[in-house]
């Protein structure tokens, strides 16, 4: 799951920990939590869940406490005060509580996605970005890429004589990243964007990619015609 879903391992831990403790508490109680610790091996797959027990000579709560009788059959060193520690068996849990966990986990993995999405491409906002047409409608064209991340370009951020067909590839500037709880990031892609053209020229001519040409001032009527107005410090170039 790590690996497919790319997940930090110890993001995945901390989650299936908190999962099991959410377990715990719905079988025995939140005032009981702490009776409880969950160890989640993830190189060897394994899950463990310890329940600790205090030794009494006599029991008046049997989920925190053992009798001394009962713990020296089991370990005869331990003494009144101890703490006495036993395995649990997940099966304890029943099928309802297994079920809500899978479910609770599925939901939290998709929540990972959700944010390292989000992340990615916040970090590539007023770049370039290619992808597939996915499915054409009046107002918008919807975009995915490789790994089938929805992109939207609204019909304002179009070309006018852009006209494209299924399954081809599209090119534009990721021009905003929104992430609203419980939705999918909405990552909108536009070809009108000054900056759009401003990164086309970097791509093609290396000097201003370098910095030795600046471009100082765009203007365009988008799919007619672009005006640049450029600048160099060093003298030996005509930016023109």
């Amino acid at each position: 799951v790590a690996k497919e879903k790319n997940v930090e391992k110890t993001y995945l831990t901390s989650i299936i920990e908190e999962i099991f403790t959410s377990m715990i508490s719905k079988k025995y109680g939140e005032e009981h939590e702490s009776n409880f610790s969950t160890i989640v091996n993830m190189e060897r797959g394994e899950i463990e869940i310890f329940h600790e027990k205090q030794v009494v000579k006599v029991v008046k709560n049997d989920i925190s406490e053992i009798s001394i009788k009962d713990a020296i059959k089991i370990d005869s060193s331990l003494v009144i005060g101890d703490m006495y520690i036993d395995i649990v068996n997940p099966n304890i849990f029943g099928r309802r509580l297994i079920a809500h966990a899978k479910q609770h986990l599925s939901q939290k993995i998709k929540d990972i996605e959700k944010e390292t999405i989000y992340s990615t491409f916040k970090n590539r906002l007023n770049t370039i970005y290619s992808g597939y047409v996915h499915q054409i409608q009046r107002d918008r064209i919807f975009v995915t890429d490789n790994n089938k991340i929805e992109i939207v370009l609204p019909k304002g951020d179009q070309i006018y004589n852009d006209h494209f067909k299924r399954g081809e590839q599209i090119r534009g500037l990721i021009k905003s990243v929104d992430f609203y709880p419980g939705r999918s990031p909405e990552i909108i892609m536009s070809r009108t964007s000054n900056i759009f053209l401003e990164r086309l020229f970097e791509l093609e001519v290396p000097e201003i990619e370098d910095g030795i040409i600046e471009i100082k001032k765009i203007a365009r009527t988008p799919g007619d015609r672009s005006k640049i107005v450029v600048h160099s410090s060093d003298r030996r170039i005509d930016a023109v």
